[in-house]
């Protein structure tokens, strides 16, 4: 089983490098996402604690197939798992219901429209060009949700892969990026307002760094430099300062941003997981 603070994390960090390797922008977003839950009882005696969930918070379906649906979103925010997993209280008696949680990203496009209905934005994503899939698998038991296992796939392949041992490894390589940045950088300012999420928040620009400068070593000054032409990909150059000073990276970067790109650098991109 995967601890929910491990899963968290873990869907950030693939939430970030999805727009690296992909939507190629950290500045501006450019994809659309939904988020759904299935809860498939094996049996009618599992289905019994279920039957009051549907109705509030996102959840319909019946208590055989019950479907919990977030609204079409951007990634300028990341997807609350938290909602998803957090499963609600009060309920006893349920074991060995599977469990799935999916997430669909795909960029926007000329047909997407910011008024479709629920219904109309899924089948505008089930229907994109460039679909991405990222699913979760996993049973309910006593303690809440436990997942086991992490799939993945992207437009240009034909099926899920289990990503479960690359994305816990990614998360490492994270951890060694945010240590290393974080020592550089020092403790920044007052923390930042996430923002919530919703499409009118397409339109707010990226938000000033609370940063000083500050400089980042890195291994020689070729990766110096593939990190500054990263972040004029990314759109960062100008708005965070950045620019390559022999083995050195200069910037007023964020450091989550800075931790995003170098492992992304270091590890993320090799996993092969995003395709233009």
């Amino acid at each position: 089983m995967i601890p929910f603070e491990t899963l968290r994390r873990l869907y950030r960090t693939y939430l970030a490098w999805y727009r690296i390797g992909h939507d190629r922008s950290l500045a501006l977003p450019r994809s659309i996402w939904s988020l759904e839950l299935a809860l498939q009882p094996a049996t009618p005696l599992e289905a019994r604690p279920l039957a009051g969930l549907p109705g509030s918070g996102g959840w319909s379906g019946t208590s055989e197939n019950l479907l919990w649906k977030a609204p079409l979103q951007t990634v300028v925010a990341y997807p609350r798992l938290d909602r998803v997993l957090s499963f609600p209280g009060g309920v006893s008696g349920l074991k060995a219901v599977k469990v799935q949680v999916q997430l669909l990203l795909a960029p926007e496009d000329r047909e997407f429209r910011e008024d479709f209905s629920r219904e109309d934005g899924w089948m505008w994503l089930l229907t994109a060009g460039r679909l991405t899939e990222l699913l979760l698998v996993g049973v309910l038991g006593d303690e809440g949700l436990r997942i086991q296992r992490i799939f993945h796939s992207c437009y240009r392949t034909e099926q899920n892969r289990e990503v479960t041992e690359d994305l816990l490894g990614g998360l490492e390589a994270w951890d060694r990026a945010f240590a290393e940045v974080s020592r550089r950088a020092g403790p920044g300012s007052s923390g930042a307002v996430e923002p919530n999420g919703s499409l009118p928040a397409r339109r707010v620009p990226l938000a000033p760094s609370r940063w000083e400068r500050y400089r980042l070593p890195c291994e020689e000054p070729t990766e110096a430099a593939r990190l500054a032409i990263m972040c004029r990909d990314l759109g960062l150059e100008r708005l965070r300062e950045v620019r390559a000073a022999g083995a050195n990276l200069e910037s007023r970067l964020e450091p989550l941003e800075l931790a995003d790109v170098v492992s992304y650098l270091r590890f993320g991109g090799s996993l092969g997981l995003f395709h233009l």
